[in-house]
């Protein structure tokens, strides 16, 4: 298959890779303030 522009699809196959660290580091954050107490008065 020949693409316009194949370094495009290589920026898409990143996209899951960057929703995953996304989500790791957020819950990571929700963790790091319950060790101090409830999450919903802290944020």
């Amino acid at each position: 298959m020949n693409l316009a522009r194949p370094q495009m699809l290589y920026l898409l196959l990143l996209l899951p890779a960057a929703a995953l660290f996304l989500w790791v580091s957020a819950r990571a954050a929700r963790r790091s303030l319950a060790k101090f107490g409830n999450p919903l008065f802290l944020s």
